[in-house]
This record gives C-alpha cells, structure tokens and sequence, in this order.
C-alpha cells in the first residue's frame, strides 16, 4: 500500500492478486497433450495428430497408422501415477 495526501492506494495489492488469478486459472495440460508428449519421447519417428478431443491418430514408419482413444488412459490416470504410466506403457508398446 502506499499513502498518497492522506489516502491508502491498493493498487500494489491488485496487481500482486491480478497476476496469482492469472497463474491460478493456468489451464492444465489436457490428457491429449500428455500422451502426445510421451508419444514424442518415446517415439520420435512416430507423427501424432489429434483430429478430435479424446482422440489421436499415430503414424510410425514401422507400423501401421493407429488411433488412440484418450478415455481409457485418463481413467487409469486419475487413479494415480502407477496406473497412469500402466495405461501410456501399453499404448506405448501397441506401437511397436
């Protein structure tokens, strides 16, 4: 705060709150984004397009196109890490 004639400014505070709202409503990464991510790590060959949410099609050089239903894999997720990495692993292993 800072005094200006006799009166209290609150602007210094409003900025500080406006930037935390700002990092608060930071969208997290969607299910998509983080199994095209992991695609990405662990296949670098392989091209990953999203043609609708929930949905990726993946096309690797040495394997025929596949697509992928995010659904079950955000459901393993929710559950914890262990069954997250469970559910990307065996995504994972169908594309080899």
């Amino acid at each position: 705060m800072t005094r200006s004639r006799g009166t209290v400014s609150s602007a210094p505070w409003c900025a500080a709150g406006a930037v935390l709202l700002s990092a608060c409503n930071a969208a997290p990464a969607s299910w998509d984004t983080i199994v095209t991510q992991r695609i990405g790590q662990e296949r670098p060959r392989c091209v990953v397009t999203a043609p609708a949410p929930g949905t990726l099609d993946v096309r690797c050089p040495d394997g025929a196109p596949q697509r992928i239903d995010i659904a079950p894999i955000a459901q393993h997720c929710q559950r914890g890490p262990r069954d997250c990495e469970y559910a990307i692993d065996q995504v994972l292993l169908g594309l080899r």
